[in-house]
């Protein structure tokens, strides 16, 4: 059977997959079935790229089709993406200084267990790092879903679809397919449960309930995950049986945060504006839409709650779409935005873009921010007229002082020296040199006295 190994990775595990994409695995079961695109003899002749797209400053990396533990030519024939080529795409976007964001364009139905809650957790861990968001660009569900929970903010188009929060597990009996065919399986083993999910017996009851027990335990896990990620309760995310939410529903119930296509997120991430036309939402704060009538748990009697603020062009600031912060009040979000709005806008007068991130997540004040800024401009110059700006950039980031970067720089300077051969014979003057030299003027003179010559 040319697929056998494929199905091999199907059956008898747990799957986070969508019941859609779940009743085509099972399809693949049928004697005539082949899977297209994979050969299983040609498993070495094709490798997956891990490299992503940019769009300006902003990674793309696209989460496409089943997902698998490990790659293999199945990525690049099959659509089929692997946790290990997520992980070496997302790891790159953060180290490379080019990108000031990520941007997770999901379409993929879920696919394999193994890996994918671990790569979920860790995804979520490098928030702050650099903004990550999750665009549903169609399908969002399942192992999916748990990898854009991780992203600071999801947006879904109005017709997408997120959700399939659940765990599934096949087994395949085809014991009286084989006794029709006349074929009689002899298995010799040692230990009970060796046989266990053999295709070619009827599945064990001993077996049924440990599997069910392995499938309940990721499950679990996969609740804990989605509801610390996504702000809601275990219980919200477990009200949702595996539902499949489709646009605003999804919102509503606390799977997403706004309406906008895969376009407009791009766009609104590498300007830092709210999408064109999208719907801000407290999706990270909402629950399982139980009826049509408005939440107005809190409200005084008689009084109608605050809408919610509109986005751009009807008055919300540009860039509140980019808060990942949980909306308490209509008043107290309108506050948080104006204060996000002001540190956008110093960061970006000062020339250091990188700081909005870390500066709006730890709340700090416009005078620390003030402060950060000034520090980050004195550590750019020292590291220019030491002749290593490429330094700079590390020393903002790690928000040192300014004594401990020029000591860092000199040690680097220092270091540089050793490796380079000198004339040793120095005059009484040179013990009175500064501790931090102006390479560029030594440079510049070098040049001089070339030109001269």
């Amino acid at each position: 059977m040319r697929h056998g190994r494929f199905l091999g990775r199907l059956l008898n595990r747990p799957q986070l997959i969508a019941p859609a994409a779940g009743a085509a695995v099972l399809a693949a079961l049928a004697p005539s079935a082949a899977l297209m695109g994979y050969d299983g003899e040609r498993e070495n002749e094709a490798r997956s790229p891990r490299e992503y797209s940019q769009a300006g400053g902003i990674a793309i990396i696209p989460v496409l089709g089943e997902l698998v533990h490990r790659g293999g030519s199945m990525d690049a024939m099959s659509g089929v993406t692997s946790y290990q080529a997520l992980a070496d795409m997302v790891g790159a976007a953060l180290a490379d200084r080019h990108v000031d964001g990520i941007m997770l364009d999901i379409d993929s139905p879920g696919g394999e267990s193994g890996g994918c809650l671990d790569f979920a957790e860790w995804l979520a861990s490098q928030r702050g790092v650099k903004p990550i968001y999750a665009s549903v660009n169609q399908l969002m569900c399942s192992a999916a879903y748990a990898i854009g929970s991780a992203a600071d903010r999801i947006v879904i188009g109005a017709d997408a679809q997120a959700g399939s929060i659940g765990v599934v597990m096949y087994h395949a009996d085809v014991s009286e397919a084989l006794q029709e065919a006349g074929v009689k399986v002899t298995f010799i083993q040692a230990g009970r449960k060796k046989t266990w999910g053999a295709s070619e017996l009827p599945l064990d009851p001993d077996a049924a309930q440990e599997f069910q027990g392995e499938v309940d335990a990721i499950y679990r896990r996969f609740v804990r995950l989605v509801a610390a990620n996504r702000g809601i309760t275990e219980a919200a995310v477990r009200q949702t049986e595996a539902g499949i939410y489709r646009g605003q529903d999804a919102i509503d119930a606390g799977l997403a945060d706004q309406i906008a296509t895969f376009e407009e997120a791009v766009m609104a991430l590498a300007t830092h504006t709210a999408p064109r036309g999208a719907s801000l939402s407290a999706g990270r704060m909402g629950k399982p839409k139980t009826a049509d009538k408005p939440e107005t748990q809190g409200a005084p009697e008689g009084v109608e709650p605050e809408a919610q603020p509109e986005t751009q062009p009807d008055g919300t600031p540009p860039g509140a779409w980019l808060n990942p912060q949980p909306v308490v009040t209509p008043k107290g979000t309108q506050q948080a935005a104006a204060d996000m709005l002001a540190v956008m806008e110093a960061c970006h007068a000062a020339g250091f873009a990188s700081l909005i991130t870390p500066l709006v997540r730890s709340g700090a004040s416009m005078a620390a921010v003030k402060e950060r800024l000034t520090l980050a401009a004195q550590i750019k110059e020292t590291a220019a007229r030491c002749g290593m700006p490429e330094v700079a950039d590390e020393f903002i980031a790690e928000g040192v002082s300014l004594e401990f970067a020029r000591k860092q720089m000199a040690r680097q300077g220092a270091a540089i020296d050793d490796a380079v051969q000198t004339d040793t014979r120095h005059t009484g003057a040179s013990a009175t040199a500064p501790t931090i030299i102006d390479a560029g003027a030594i440079y510049a003179k070098r040049n001089s006295q070339k030109k001269a010559i």
